[in-house]
């Protein structure tokens, strides 16, 4: 062999050695390996998400809770409000009756019906 022919074979064999060694420093992991470590990854995301999902599914719960309790004291009001104008204009209503009654007898035109 020649000296250039040593030197081209030399240099192809440390040349793939070294691609073999970087190759396996670079590799991926084992399929086993990654498939485990992206269940675990998986199984903390899902767990996180569950965890968030809870807390906002109970901030929604206390938020209803105290809406719900605020329209109810405001219904309240309301309906205490329009019972109270109820009774007035009712009373007003028996009132102005009783004066045009009066005005009528005084005028003597009572209508019996």
């Amino acid at each position: 062999m020649s000296n250039a022919t040593e030197k081209l074979l030399s240099g192809m064999l440390v040349g793939g050695l070294l691609g073999v060694v970087i190759g396996m420093l670079l590799a991926p992991r084992a399929g086993k390996e990654t498939r485990a470590m992206m269940q675990e990854e998986m199984g903390k995301r899902y767990d996180d998400s569950t965890k968030k999902l809870k807390e906002t599914a109970e901030t929604v719960q206390k938020t209803v809770k105290e809406e719900t309790s605020k329209m109810g004291s405001k219904l309240s009001d309301l309906s205490g409000k329009l019972e109270t104008a109820g009774r007035e204009t009712l009373e007003r209503f028996k009132q102005k009756k009783n004066e045009n009654e009066k005005e009528e007898v005084a005028a003597g035109t009572v209508v019996d019906l």
